[in-house]
C-alpha cells in the first residue's frame, strides 16, 4: 500500500479502515477508529481529485491573516492531532499574496500536491515546479516514548520557545518549502526537501495559544520566510499609538484586524481570543474599525 491508500500490486484497488494502518504502523493511530476516520475522509478527497478533477477542499486567506489563522487551527486540528505525523495542513502562497489552505493532507502525498489541486500530474513534473508553501503538523519529541527511558526526568517538559526543538510532548512543527517535497517511504516520519523548519513549544494541555511561546515566534517565522515585512499582530490601540507617535503604519494596521478563519456563528471570539469572521462580531466592531481606518 502506498501513501495514496492504493495497492502497490493491484492498480485501482484502494483500502480504507483498519488495514490502512499499514502505512503508519508504530508511527500514528491509523489502526483505530479515532485515526482511520480521518484517513478515510482523505481517501475520498484524493479519489475525487484523481478521478474527477475536483480540488482538495480548501479556502483562501490573505497573507496578513496567516499567523493567527494557523494559531487558531493548531488548537482545534482534530485530524493532525489524532493522526500525528501523517496528516498535515498545507498553506500555499500564490503570486497575488493570497494563501490557499488545505487541511488533512497525507504527508506522503505532498510531492504530488499538484494532483490534489485537481490538475494533471506527470511523473517528475513536481520536482520542476516552484511551490511556496508552509506545512503544519503535530509531532512528538524524539525521546517521548524511548524504550527504557524515564518518563519522570526533570527535563521531560520544555517551555522555553528558544528550545522548542527539544520538546518531548506533542507540539506543532512548521516546514517551509520552495519546491515540491521529496517522496518518502511509508512509515516514515521525516519530511524531505524543506528549506526552513520551526518547532513551537509543547503544552501539557495542548493549548498552543500563548503570545510568548506561540504567536510571536509563529509570526516571526512567517514574516521571515514569506513577506519580509513585519506581520506582528496589533490591536487597535497599538495601531493608533504607533501612528500618533512615529507616523508609521504597520502592515497589520492597514487592514481591519479580522482574522479569516472558518466562520463560527456560536462564538464571538475564537479560542484564545483570536477574532473570527462571525457576522455578529463584525457588526459589533464595525464602528471602531471604521474610525481607526479613517484615522490611518
Amino acid at each position: 500500500m502506498g501513501w495514496d491508500f492504493q495497492s502497490t500490486d493491484t492498480p485501482n484497488l484502494y483500502y480504507a479502515g483498519t488495514i490502512t494502518h499499514g502505512i503508519d504502523k508504530r508511527l500514528s493511530s491509523g489502526g483505530f477508529i479515532h485515526g482511520f476516520r480521518y484517513t478515510a475522509r482523505s481517501l475520498a478527497w484524493l479519489l475525487a481529485a484523481r478521478n474527477h478533477g475536483i480540488r482538495w477542499p480548501s479556502f483562501t486567506i490573505p497573507l496578513h491573516g496567516v499567523a493567527t489563522s494557523i494559531m487558531k487551527r493548531m488548537n482545534e486540528m482534530s485530524g493532525p492531532y489524532q493522526m500525528f505525523y501523517v496528516l498535515v495542513d498545507v498553506y500555499i502562497r500564490w503570486d497575488n499574496d493570497n494563501v490557499e489552505v488545505l487541511y488533512n493532507v497525507p504527508h506522503g502525498m505532498l510531492h504530488r500536491i499538484h494532483e490534489l489541486l485537481g490538475e494533471s500530474y506527470k511523473e517528475g513534473e513536481e520536482e520542476r515546479k516552484h511551490w511556496d508553501m508552509i506545512v503544519v503538523r503535530l509531532e512528538y519529541g524524539a525521546h517521548y516514548s524511548k524504550v527504557g527511558g524515564d518518563p519522570f526526568t526533570r527535563d521531560r517538559v520544555e517551555l522555553d520557545p528558544f528550545l522548542a526543538h527539544t520538546c518531548n510532548f506533542i507540539h506543532p512543527v512548521l516546514y517551509h518549502f520552495t519546491a515540491a517535497p521529496l517522496p518518502v517511504e511509508i512509515r516514515t516520519k521525516k519530511l524531505l526537501g524543506y528549506n526552513h523548519r520551526m518547532h513551537l513549544s509543547e503544552n501539557l494541555y495542548t493549548d498552543f495559544g500563548t503570545i510568548r511561546n506561540h504567536l510571536t515566534p509563529l509570526t516571526h517565522f512567517i514574516s521571515s520566510v514569506w513577506s519580509g515585512q513585519d506581520l506582528t499582530h496589533f490591536n487597535c490601540e497599538d495601531c493608533l499609538l504607533s501612528y500618533l507617535t512615529t507616523n508609521t503604519v504597520a502592515e497589520m494596521c492597514k487592514r481591519p484586524p479580522i482574522i479569516v478563519a472558518q466562520k463560527s456563528d456560536n462564538e464571538d471570539l475564537g479560542r484564545n481570543g483570536v477574532i473570527n469572521t462571525s457576522p455578529k462580531l463584525l457588526s459589533k466592531l464595525s464602528p471602531t474599525l471604521k474610525t481607526l481606518t479613517d484615522l490611518l
